[in-house]
């Protein structure tokens, strides 16, 4: 958890603190943030579009771009403090290589903006050669953030329960396929 004591939050509204973050459609941590004290720009697609808008009404700064764009992202990220950073492999757009290009021209976003904390979404277990590309292209990221200096945090996710809503039916009839990585 990321505490700040009365002091060093009194200090951070006083100078407009901004947490960055993108996708944010997808990211309900947002609003938690807003509630916290800091002020919250999202990087959206659409900022028409309902989820949005449902950020917009809690608070949530809009920002329209994409993560193929740095300008948007120079953009969004303009005197931010932090960020956070989760892209979506399985995009029709993304796959392998969208996913190390979209994660790298964000964090190099970040680096320029001098964002003090960036925080990435890998997945658990990046570093061992899964045999799996959506893991390969995370730990190119990872190393990237090492290379490039940025302060950062990666969480590792193991899976997310949201992911077994496929097979919903088959786990209610007492079975569950298997889908993962290569053997050990």
């Amino acid at each position: 958890m990321w505490e700040r004591d009365e002091k060093e939050k009194q200090q951070e509204q006083q100078s407009h603190s901004h947490h960055g973050c993108h996708r944010s459609t997808r990211w309900r941590g947002s609003t938690v943030s807003v509630k916290d004290g800091w002020a919250v720009r999202a990087l959206v697609r659409d900022p028409n579009k309902d989820k949005a808008q449902e950020l917009a009404n809690q608070g949530v700064e809009l920002v329209q771009g994409d993560l193929y764009d740095r300008a948007s992202l120079d953009d969004a990220l303009r005197g931010a403090y932090g960020a956070f950073s989760v892209q979506n492999y399985w995009l029709p757009d993304v796959g392998y290589e969208g996913e190390i290009k979209q994660g790298k021209l964000f964090a190099e976003a970040a680096k320029g903006a001098d964002i003090q904390h960036f925080v990435y979404t890998s997945v658990g277990a990046a570093h061992r050669g899964m045999g799996q590309k959506h893991f390969d292209s995370k730990w190119i990221i990872e190393q990237y953030l090492v290379e490039i200096n940025l302060a950062h945090t990666i969480l590792h996710p193991v899976a997310f329960m949201g992911n077994l809503n496929w097979s919903r039916a088959e786990i209610s009839n007492g079975a569950l396929k298997s889908f993962g990585t290569a053997p050990d």
